[in-house]
Parts: structure tokens; C-alpha cells; sequence
């Protein structure tokens, strides 16, 4: 029987300057880019709702790719270098984006701040931080089950998704639901990188198809009751992580790659930092703009722009703070060794 260890500790690791990694940076540049355009964005644009089959399935795929050589390390090196560390980011963000925006807001209308969701940060995951706890989960989860044979372990996190769809919601779904049904993405990108190198090296240039059928099959799948059956879910959501990576390996060979390089690489920084600007940009907003501005193709590309400039804006501000030795501790804990630079999959860097 196939190992997870084995699966896991037997994949070569990426070269470093190779072009087998790009296209994952750029994977990662999508994704996170993805994430802000929904909280940006929201609920006023059908496609924006229907990229949820796609959203967290392929950050949560992309975090198992990045995390793979974890699972080689003993359990306290694990525990204290890898899973503390997001524990501490987790706590340290959700602290920060607490009291910078509902501090702010409770300063500035005179009243006192509610400390609550201080109280039961762990209990309660904030919704704009989620998924760094969530990763902590799974990698324990994953470390637990490693020695099983790899198809236990997917056939129970699959079961598992299978039950947590089945009612059909996909917006409102409470944390510990968010773990087991992206839980076997994260497994998959922790043993299926070589499939999915060979692919899209084989078929890039033919990623419009699979990006269209996503689009098409997503919209119909979102607005219809077949978002409640896993057997149309699950492949929907796989699709859709294949698209991407075959976007991302085509652009790797454009002159766009640079810059998707460089959102790729600040993904952690963007993630932690961009509900900051966001709190305040939507309380202008929803303090001045009527709605039907709002959903109107105007309201569109401004929210376009806006993704692109909180996007833009994290990424530079990030790097600037990573750079200095105090301020570094924003992105890792103190007892973590600092991220490499660049460096293959599953080598000592900052998941995000």
C-alpha cells in the first residue's frame, strides 16, 4: 500500500531556480489575489460567488504543496517551528486587524470597544483570518494520519466533504465545517505536484477551455441544488485548480511573470495586512455610495482597481517591514527561523 509519509517524503524537491517553480508562485499570486477580490467585491457579482468552488480549494491546495518537506521533521520540530508559528500569526493578525479597525471605528463614534471576540478568538475564528488557523489544523491533522495508507486517508476527509456540502451552503459555514471540506485539497497538494507539474507543462497554452468550462459549469452548479452533492462539487472545485495552474505555467512565460512573482512571494504579507485598508474603504463606502452604484459596472471597476491596489499596496509595504529585524517578527514568530528567500516546495518558508 501507498505511505502519506512515503508519498510525501519521496517527491523531489523543486530546483530553486528552475522554472518548475514559478508557475506555483504565480498560482499563489492568483489565488491570494482571489481572496481580496471577494472581500473586496463580495456578494454584488454572480462570478465572484461562484469562484468559490475555486477560492479556498486552491489556496489550501497550494499551502500542501508548500508544506510537503514539513512532514519529514520530527513532531516537535513540527509543533514548534511550523504549527506554533501560524498559531502566532493567527493571534498576533487577529489582535492587530481587531483593534486597528473596530478599535478605530469605536474611537472615532465615541463608545467602548467590545473585546468578546478577543475572548473567544479561538473559539470563534474571525472570519478575516481563518484560514492561517486552519492550516494549523490540517498540518496537525495530516502529521496525525501520516502513516496510513494514502487512499484511508483520502476516502475519510472525501466522506467527510461529502457531509459538510451536503446541506448546500458555501457562504456562511462556521470554521470547524471550512476545515474538513477543504481538508482534502490541502492532502492532495501535499502528494500530487509531479501529476500536476506534468500537466500543465504538457498543456498550458490550452487554458482557456478548462478556464471557460469552470466559469460556465461553476455558474450553473452555484445558482442550482447540485452545490449540495459532493460527486459535482468536489471535481467542480478540481477543475478549477487545474485552470488556474494552467493559467499560472502559461504566464510564467510572459512578460507579466515578474510582477505575479512578486504578488506570489508576498501573499503572506497580503493576506494578514489587507482588511485594514479594506475596513475603512468600506465604511466610506457604504456611508456614501448609494447600492445601485455600487453593483453597477461602475462599482465593478472600482472594486477591481481597488483589489489591485490593496494587492499592490500589502506586497510593498510587507516586504518593507520583513526587511528589518523587528518588524520581521510581524510574519514569523520569534523562535521560527527566518523564510528563505526562495526555495523549494516543502523547505522552511512562510505558508500563505
Amino acid at each position: 500500500m501507498v505511505n502519506l509519509n512515503d508519498s510525501i517524503s519521496t517527491l523531489p524537491p523543486l530546483k530553486i531556480d528552475g522554472a518548475r517553480r514559478e508557475w506555483v508562485d504565480i498560482a499563489k499570486a492568483i489565488s491570494i489575489t482571489l481572496v481580496v477580490a471577494w472581500h473586496v467585491i463580495g456578494r454584488t457579482n454572480l462570478i465572484n460567488e461562484a469562484l468559490i468552488f475555486v477560492r479556498m480549494p486552491l489556496f489550501f491546495f497550494l499551502a500542501g504543496l508548500f508544506v510537503r518537506g514539513s512532514f519529514n521533521q520530527s513532531w516537535g520540530d513540527l509543533l514548534v517551528m511550523r504549527i506554533s508559528n501560524f498559531l502566532y500569526l493567527f493571534f498576533l493578525w487577529s489582535m492587530i486587524t481587531h483593534f486597528v479597525t473596530e478599535g478605530g471605528m469605536a474611537l472615532a463614534d465615541g463608545r467602548a470597544l467590545a473585546l468578546s471576540p478577543v475572548y473567544t478568538i479561538f473559539l470563534v475564528p474571525p472570519l478575516t483570518l481563518w484560514f492561517i488557523y486552519a492550516l494549523a489544523f490540517a498540518m496537525l491533522i495530516a502529521m496525525v494520519v501520516r502513516r496510513l495508507p494514502l487512499w484511508v486517508v483520502l476516502a475519510a476527509s472525501l466522506i467527510l466533504y461529502a457531509w459538510s456540502v451536503s446541506d448546500g451552503s458555501w457562504l456562511d459555514v462556521i470554521f470547524y465545517e471550512r476545515v474538513v471540506r477543504l481538508l482534502p485539497f490541502f492532502i492532495l497538494g501535499l502528494c500530487a505536484f509531479e501529476t500536476l507539474e506534468t500537466l500543465v507543462d504538457r498543456w498550458r497554452l490550452f487554458w482557456p477551455l478548462p478556464l471557460a468550462l469552470f466559469i460556465i459549469v461553476g455558474l450553473y452548479v452555484y445558482t442550482s441544488n447540485l452545490k449540495q452533492i459532493a460527486l459535482v462539487t468536489f471535481p467542480l472545485s478540481l477543475l478549477g485548480i487545474i485552470a488556474v495552474s494552467l493559467v499560472a505555467r502559461f504566464l510564467q512565460d510572459t512578460r507579466f511573470a515578474g510582477v505575479l512573482l512578486f504578488i506570489g512571494g508576498s501573499s503572506l504579507y497580503i493576506y494578514v495586512m489587507h482588511r485594514l485598508p479594506l475596513f475603512y474603504i468600506h465604511a466610506a463606502t457604504n456611508r456614501l455610495a448609494p447600492d445601485f452604484v455600487k453593483t453597477s459596472p461602475v462599482g465593478l471597476a472600482v472594486g477591481l482597481a481597488t483589489v489591485a491596489v490593496i494587492v499592490t499596496g500589502c506586497a510593498v509595504v510587507g516586504r518593507i517591514l520583513n526587511a528589518h529585524r523587528i518588524s520581521a517578527h510581524l510574519f514569523r514568530a520569534p523562535w521560527s527561523r527566518p523564510r528563505q528567500a526562495a526555495g523549494a516546495i516543502g523547505q522552511a518558508r512562510t505558508v500563505v
